[in-house]
């Protein structure tokens, strides 16, 4: 008689977990509704992850229908970004745009962060409101240096960070013997070489923002194509790619306060009448806990209907895919109600905020703005959401920590409880599937990419040849000087030179390594 216990591998000296094939009615049954909610939409999640993480490319940004309206979520998503300040989601930031009686609202949410990302926000529209006043190009210079090394501080740790895997990926590069086999390689990797030499982070800044749409990084672009042409779906980016993501991620360190600063002018009627607010933090989901329900016969029974002529035909080709993934796709499929730690996304937040609390958003403009593009689950929140939301931009992948807020009434009647069975249930049905198209396709998952994006596109990556890099050779020369000059007048001490701001650095300033079945209500 089988065991409905998970079943354990032993592969190395290291002792796995086994999803067990069949089930047996040995225990106590699901009790509670919310649970079973709750159960049903992390198993498809679940799946889904072990059979791919990246589920296709970044999507697009919704379309902007006014000059306005363009103007204003940009600055959103802007202001969002300067308020992120470390590598990771722990300080991801949402901002909504309220417009109330009294004034405009900057409802903030963050992953972990608010209360310092609050505060920082506060000032950062308090010099930008001063900005709309100032007059004379040499100020408006000097007040777009002091609001970017004012944006920096405050992010120097993600800075840091980003700038050691920057470093890394250049180091990868050239790092086989012999891969230097042209002239022009060796140019590439002479210039890559003096980026290493830089330790000023706002020089760096500066000079990835300059080089960042330079023929040295269309070259660099080049190589990454050409590498990743042989590269298979199951491998990471080349370093060539790599550098060029790093180096528009440094980038925006200038790109996105110097925006501010430029929008800042245009939106006055908002800076001159706001205030911040921060969004109360919200409990998330328990961690879900796999029991003796949690088998493949137990899963795919929730996933598909009872009489599904299919089923045994998509039980066979998972039990295949396991098989030729060396038992690892059922092992990890255990493994992630260990990872998952389940949290509310800052979007998500501000979504629900917005919805129960019944506030207008300016030019009733449904708008969230993040720092980050949003995973495959605040996708399909927005998308499945009956607030009638703007679908944000999506990086288009699985992360399994994840969670809706926590009922804290889950009994059929309660307005949360019900629209939240009615959104989960959408989702659920679309993770389905998603798991089931994959298990008929058989097909290795999309390539993997970063969750963020950089400011240059593929389509600017032209061939070019080795008379054109050096006929530019003056002209990436000429940066290095810039560069240098930027590392002499940017010392360290003059990197934190805002004084006449209120100046935030990081305690965490240490490089760190970069690494079917519906329920009823």
């Amino acid at each position: 008689m089988p065991s409905s216990k998970h079943s354990l591998k032993v592969q190395n000296n290291t002792t796995y977990k086994q999803l067990p094939i069949d089930s047996v009615r040995v225990g106590r049954p699901r009790l509670g509704t919310y649970n079973r909610l709750l159960s049903r939409f992390y198993e498809p999640l679940f799946l889904l992850r072990v059979l791919g993480q990246t589920r296709g490319q970044h999507t697009r940004g919704p379309p902007d229908h006014s000059l306005e309206q363009a103007r204003r979520r940009k600055f959103l998503r802007n202001l969002a970004y300067v308020c992120d300040f470390t590598k990771g989601g722990s300080s991801c930031t949402a901002i909504g745009l309220e417009d109330s009686e009294t004034c405009y609202n900057f409802w903030i949410a963050s992953n972990a962060s608010s209360d310092k990302i609050v505060e920082f926000a506060k000032n950062a529209l308090g010099h930008l409101k001063q900005t709309t006043s100032i007059t004379g190009d040499l100020d408006e210079g000097q007040t777009n240096a002091n609001f970017i090394s004012f944006c920096l501080n405050f992010a120097i740790s993600r800075v840091k960070k980003e700038r050691q895997c920057l470093f890394q990926a250049i180091k990868q590069c050239y790092c086989i013997p012999g891969s230097v086999r042209m002239e022009q390689d060796q140019v590439l990797k002479d210039r890559l070489d003096l980026i290493l030499e830089q330790d000023d982070c706002l020089a760096l800044c500066h000079y990835a923002y300059v080089q960042i749409k330079s023929e040295f990084a269309r070259v660099i672009g080049l190589k990454a194509q050409d590498e990743e042409r042989l590269m298979g779906p199951g491998d990471k980016r080349s370093p060539f790619a790599l550098v060029i993501h790093y180096l528009g991620r440094l980038a925006d360190h200038i790109r996105a306060p110097s925006q501010l600063v430029e929008d800042a002018c245009h939106l006055s009627h908002i800076l001159d009448s706001h205030q911040v607010v921060a969004i109360p933090c919200v409990s998330s989901v328990p961690r879900p806990v796999p029991d003796n329900l949690t088998t493949l016969d137990g899963v795919l029974n929730r996933m598909l209907k009872k009489d599904d002529p299919e089923k045994l035909q998509i039980k066979n080709l998972l039990l295949s895919i396991n098989f030729r993934s060396q038992s690892r796709t059922f092992q990890d499929f255990l493994v992630q109600y260990d990872k998952c730690t389940a949290q509310v996304h800052a979007e998500v937040q501000v979504l629900d905020h917005f919805f129960w609390q019944n506030l207008s958003f300016v030019g009733n403009d449904r708008y969230i703005a993040c720092s980050k593009p949003a995973c495959l689950c605040c996708e399909l929140y927005f998308r499945h959401h009956p607030a009638r939301m703007v679908v944000p931009e999506s990086h288009s992948k699985v992360w399994v920590n994840w969670s809706p807020q926590l009922v804290k009434n889950p009994t059929r009647g309660d307005p949360e409880y019900d629209l939240q069975v009615k959104v989960l249930n959408e989702m659920t049905n679309e993770l389905r599937r998603a798991v089931i198209a994959q298990i008929f396709d058989q097909s290795s998952p999309s390539p993997w990419h970063p969750d963020s994006q950089t400011a240059i596109s593929n389509d600017r990556w032209s061939r070019i040849d080795l008379e054109e890099l050096r006929g530019n050779a003056f002209r990436y020369s000429s940066a290095d000087g810039i560069l240098e000059m930027e590392a002499a007048k940017h010392s360290t001490a003059k990197v934190l030179e805002a004084n006449k701001l209120r100046t935030y650095v990081s305690d965490e300033d240490s490089d760190a390594d970069c690494g079917g079945v519906s329920l009823k209500i």
